[in-house]
């Protein structure tokens, strides 16, 4: 009537995908009841998943298909990403080693498939749910860790749609929805529609030096965009929607744009003396200020292929103004031309 497992391991081994895995389920401590060789078996159990803790309970119904082959209905899981080591993820998964996991992760995960149909050591047929909770993680291109993070996302072999993925960094909130199609094929299509709102600046921003120039506010974001692929390199190639950057009270801090001009200008004789003698004592005042202010800033951007495009963004301050138009891609690539 019964059958205990107690130390069990399934590994699971895909070389051949386009993003190859190689995960182990270890320390599986399971019970199968009411043993049948026509009907369901109910089982539960708990193991671990990079982790050397059990951090996994599963629950379910399991249908005997033949050598191979399995069916499994109505299954429950439940993860601790506590116990998650950063290091044994990347190395199951090369593919989330482009992100760079710099601390552990955090959060739990409920997952409900309503069947999972396994043939020959395939799998058939998948169909669930996802919901993530209390998520917290940073990576290596992260200054602050991503907070308070929640997802609630279908699924099945063929697509994956995220209904929702919220969090936080800092006071910054972030929001994403979207859509993955066609997984069996050698190009899915996704598209999402992405939100970053009261970011500051100092936050997204690689840290410098108190007497280094840098640039302060508060930045929003607003995108749509779709991709083709699944790898890293591929959507970044096919990347194509559009943007929408948003600064609220930008400042430039330890240097001073105006007066930058007008050290330029001096290359040109008596130019520079000729024009600061002309200038309002309000602008005398301007050119000996350590900061620059601007006005708030807004920036359309045209996506396209991997490569964003903007056309005569304008940057302002009480004393000037910029016109900048340019082109810049994925790799942090950017070439473009301004007047002042």
């Amino acid at each position: 009537d019964e059958i205990k497992i107690r130390n069990g391991r399934i590994h699971y081994a895909d070389p051949s995908a386009k993003s190859p895995v190689d995960i182990s389920i270890q320390n599986l401590d399971a019970t199968i009841r009411n043993i049948s060789l026509t009907h369901p078996l109910d089982f539960d159990g708990k193991a671990s998943l990079f982790s050397d803790k059990q951090n996994i309970a599963l629950e379910g119904k399991i249908r005997l298909q033949g050598p191979g082959s399995l069916d499994i209905e109505n299954l429950l899981a439940r993860i601790q990403l506590e116990a998650m080591d950063p290091a044994k993820i990347l190395k199951s998964i090369p593919a989330f080693q482009s992100v760079g996991l710099a601390q552990g992760l955090e959060g739990d995960i409920a997952a409900s498939f309503k069947r999972i149909l396994i043939l020959n050591g395939l799998v058939g047929e998948l169909e669930g749910e996802l919901h993530l909770a209390r998520a917290r993680f940073k990576t290596a291109e992260m200054s602050l860790p991503f907070e308070n993070g929640t997802l609630d996302a279908n699924f099945s072999l063929n697509h994956i749609s995220l209904e929702r993925f919220t969090g936080n960094i800092n006071s910054g909130k972030f929001m994403a929805s979207g859509l993955i199609q066609n997984l069996q094929s050698p190009q899915p299509q996704s598209q999402a529609d992405i939100s970053l709102n009261h970011f500051s600046l100092t936050d997204l921003l690689p840290p410098v030096s108190q007497t280094e120039p840098s640039m302060e506010g508060i930045a929003s974001l607003n995108m749509r965009v779709g991709a083709v692929g699944i790898k890293d390199y591929e959507i970044k190639q096919t990347l194509t929607g559009n943007a929408r950057i948003n600064i609220q009270n930008p400042v430039l801090r330890n240097k001073n744009v105006l007066r930058e001009i007008f050290d330029k200008l001096s290359l040109l004789p008596g130019v520079s003396k000729s024009i600061e003698a002309r200038l309002p004592q309000s602008y005398n005042e301007k050119l000996q200020a350590r900061d620059t202010l601007f006005m708030p800033i807004e920036i359309p951007v045209t996506i396209q292929q991997g490569f964003y495009f903007f056309d005569r963004a304008v940057v302002q301050s009480e004393s000037f103004a910029v016109l900048a138009s340019g082109k810049g891609d994925m790799l942090g690539n950017l070439q473009g031309e301004a007047s002042f």
